[in-house]
C-alpha cells in the first residue's frame, strides 16, 4: 500500500469500476462512493492497518487488503493536531460495531437528488425519512460531532446537514473546510 493509515485518518474512496451500489451513490450524490476512518490494529485478529467503516455491517476492515488497488480513487486526510480522537474512535466502535447497514437511508439520497435537480425548496430535504441504522458517511460524521471541537463544529454548521443526511461529497466538504483551518491535511490523493 502506498500510504500508511493512522487511527483517525479520514478516508474518502471512489470506486471507478464499482458495483451497482457504488455507481448509484456516485450518480445520486454527484460525488464519491464511500468513506471510512482509520482505526487500530487488533493483535491476533487484525494485526495490520485497519479502518472502521459501514459496508453490509459496520465494523473493522483490513486496510491493506481492501484499498490497495488502482480501481479506486482515494483521498486520505490526517489531523494536524492531537484532538483526542483515539477515545472517540473507541466510543464509535462500541456504539456501531456489528450494526447492519442502513439501506433505507439511501432512498433519501435519491430524494435529495430530486430536490436539488428540479430546484425544490431545500427544506424539503433536510430530514432523512429513514434514519435507522448507519451508512459510511454517518460513522465519519459522528466522529466529527463527538470531537466537540469549535473549528470542527463550525465546519459542520456551514454544511448544514446532520448524520443522516451527509454523503461522501459532504464529508469532502467538511475535510476541505478543516484543511483551510489547518486542522486536517491531505496526506494522500490518487485521482
Amino acid at each position: 500500500m502506498a500510504i500508511a493509515i493512522k487511527p483517525g485518518d479520514i478516508i474518502i474512496v471512489n470506486n471507478k469500476d464499482g458495483n451497482f451500489l457504488s455507481s448509484a451513490i456516485q450518480f445520486f450524490t454527484k460525488s464519491w462512493s464511500h468513506t471510512a476512518i482509520g482505526f487500530f490494529p487488533f493483535p491476533g485478529k487484525f494485526p495490520v492497518q485497519t479502518i472502521f467503516e459501514a459496508n453490509l455491517t459496520t465494523g473493522i476492515t483490513e486496510w491493506d487488503k481492501t484499498y490497495d488497488d488502482l480501481q479506486y480513487d482515494l483521498r486520505v486526510y490526517r489531523w494536524t493536531k492531537d484532538i483526542g480522537i483515539e477515545k472517540i474512535l473507541w466510543e464509535i466502535f462500541s456504539e456501531y460495531n456489528g450494526n447492519i447497514y442502513g439501506w433505507g437511508q439511501l432512498l433519501w439520497f435519491v430524494w435529495r437528488w430530486v430536490v436539488e435537480k428540479i430546484n425544490l425548496p431545500t427544506r424539503w430535504a433536510r430530514r432523512n425519512f429513514f434514519p435507522d441504522k448507519e451508512i459510511c458517511t454517518e460513522v465519519v460524521y459522528v466522529v466529527f460531532k463527538k470531537l466537540n471541537n469549535p473549528t470542527v463544529n463550525a465546519a459542520l454548521e456551514k454544511l448544514n446537514k446532520d448524520q443522516n443526511t451527509v454523503h461522501p461529497g459532504d464529508i469532502i466538504f467538511i475535510c476541505e473546510e478543516l484543511r483551510k483551518a489547518e486542522l486536517l491535511e491531505l496526506i494522500y490523493a490518487r485521482e
